[in-house]
């Protein structure tokens, strides 16, 4: 049976400007201080959330000033380099600030890297980055995954999905990664290891969401 596709828990746009937030909170001294600049766009696009995992009405107004503090930066070349490592440490210290709690932190705002990189890089972590303009740490970069771009990655969970379906077999990420030891052994060597999967895309969600939008 083919997954059943879910409801993101947030857009794109609240998901860049979460971003925004950690790298504010990440490097104080080089995005600067709050200007007193306002934005309707990011307070409607943050409005949603209000309510919901610790974040109130109250949070929207700092979360507004350092998402244009770092969109500052990034557009006055003072960003520095941005490490998933280090944005997932601010989100730590600021939710701890704030009072909420996550276990995994797939709907918790602002999102962790991972989701980052899946939702607005499919899968790569730089490539999410880049398509903000924002400089990305080599230090967060993929590792060991070079062979693998995220439209190998996706045709290949595409495949097994196609796979498990034919055999009425839940798709897992166990299903996933039994399918392609097997492969291998056959002598393939197209197919992306588990390992890679997890390394490119955080979790199996990440991966179903990619093999469903690998753009």
């Amino acid at each position: 049976m083919a997954p059943k596709a879910r409801t993101a828990a947030f857009t794109d746009e609240q998901i860049e400007i979460g971003l925004l937030l950690l790298i504010s909170t990440a490097y104080p001294d080089a995005v600067g201080p709050d200007d007193g600049s306002e934005d309707a766009a990011i307070d409607e696009a943050l409005a949603p959330l209000v309510g919901r995992h610790g974040f109130d009405e109250e949070r929207i107004a700092p979360a507004r000033a350092g998402a244009l503090a770092a969109r500052r930066a990034i557009e006055n070349g003072s960003c520095p380099e941005v490490s998933a490592a280090r944005i997932d440490a601010a989100r730590a210290d600021l939710l701890e600030r704030w009072g909420a709690s996550s276990s995994r932190g797939a709907l918790v705002w602002p999102p962790a890297s991972r989701t980052v990189a899946v939702r607005l890089g499919a899968g790569s972590w730089a490539d999410a980055l880049a398509s903000r303009s924002i400089p990305v740490s080599r230090l967060g970069r993929a590792r060991g995954s070079g062979r693998f771009g995220p439209e190998r990655i996706a045709s290949a969970v595409n495949e097994y999905l196609e796979h498990a379906r034919a055999r009425s077999h839940p798709a897992t990420l166990g299903g996933y990664d039994r399918w392609v030891r097997q492969a291998r052994a056959g002598g393939r060597t197209d197919l992306p290891s588990t390992a890679t999967v997890r390394q490119r895309c955080g979790t199996w969600d990440g991966a179903l969401a990619l093999a469903s939008d690998p753009r």
